[in-house]
């Protein structure tokens, strides 16, 4: 059998092939990293919301005041709104209001000494006896309203004591003359059960030194809001008021 050999040089690089090969130092598996727990942090607690401020009931203010056919503010021709001494109530009772020498009674059987009138915060500057509106109560009962001269109060399309009778046309083009006298004249809103009537001074005399600027002739001088069954009437001049202590 023939035997072949090797050339020296290939036993070599052979023999160094082996030998390294032996030597060589095997791997080592790494070992993953574990994840280190997360700390949870205790969340705060929640604040509690603040409870809502709960208003008390109030009246509607001096400038909230609209006159209407049927009444003013919450005060409505016919019922007992807003009358009484609730905290949102606008007239209040007050015995002895007109004097306590009065005997007479009123068909309420209430003596003609009491009387409901507006709450304080609708005196005007003027007097703390003049009210920004005055009314007719009788049994509790809202009978009619009405603005007078040192009012402010309008309605709701902005005619107040001191419009001018152009204005007053322009404001309410239905409305019609119905009741005149040598020195005004009435000119009547109406809406539904009830009306509204708006004075105008149509006298050229000079006016009194104590009268207010806005009382001028052929201006509003000024205005009620009664009942539709009301006859309209002119009350320049009279002793015909709502005043507290005149019913």
């Amino acid at each position: 059998m023939m035997i072949h050999r090797l050339p020296a040089a290939a036993s070599l690089m052979l023999a160094a092939a082996l030998t390294v090969s032996g030597c060589a130092t095997p791997s080592v598996p790494v070992a993953e990293a574990t994840p280190s727990p997360s700390v949870s942090t205790p969340s705060a607690e929640p604040e509690p919301s603040p409870s809502p401020t709960i208003e008390a009931d109030a009246p509607p203010a001096v400038e909230e005041l609209v006159l209407r056919p049927d009444g003013i503010g919450d005060l409505v021709i016919g019922t007992t709104e807003a009358i009484g001494d609730e905290p949102d109530d606008m007239m209040t009772f007050r015995p002895g209001y007109c004097g306590d020498g009065r005997t007479d009674t009123r068909s309420d059987e209430t003596s003609y000494s009491d009387a409901w009138v507006p709450i304080d915060q609708y005196a005007t500057a003027e007097s703390d006896e003049i009210f920004a509106f005055s009314a007719a109560v009788i049994g509790g009962i809202l009978l009619g309203v009405e603005v007078g001269w040192f009012s402010d109060v309008t309605t709701a399309q902005g005619i107040g004591i001191g419009s001018t009778r152009a204005e007053v046309e322009l404001a309410y083009p239905e409305a019609r003359v119905e009741a005149t006298s040598p020195e005004s004249e009435v000119f009547v809103v109406r809406e539904d059960e009830h009306q509204m009537w708006l004075e105008l001074l149509t006298a050229t005399a000079p006016m009194e030194p104590s009268y207010p600027e806005a009382v001028r002739p052929g201006n509003v001088i000024g205005m009620r809001s009664v009942d539709g069954d009301q006859e309209p009437r002119t009350r320049w001049r009279t002793d015909d008021v709502l005043a507290a202590c005149a019913y």
